[in-house]
């Protein structure tokens, strides 16, 4: 494996550990309500929910992708 391939998977795992802290306390990354960090979160959300098991990040995953608005932008991204 590269070096910045390592360094990017090691980012990712940390990134996964505070999100899963945040999602401890709160339903949302930002707070209770859906913000833009959430949805910059689920651009990498498969990467943040398959790169180890986490109670909330799954948690958050499940509701994330679940939305109307998210998987029309799937269905957007998957027609470009």
């Amino acid at each position: 494996m590269q070096s910045g391939n390592r360094l990017f998977l090691l980012s990712g795992y940390k990134r996964s550990d505070i999100h899963e802290q945040k999602l401890g306390q709160t339903r949302f990354l930002a707070g209770d309500e859906f913000s833009l960090a959430d949805f910059h979160a689920c651009l990498m959300g498969t990467k943040l929910v398959n790169s180890t098991p986490r109670k909330n990040v799954n948690r958050w995953w499940t509701e994330i992708s679940n939305r109307a608005s998210w998987k029309k932008v799937l269905g957007t991204r998957k027609n470009a």
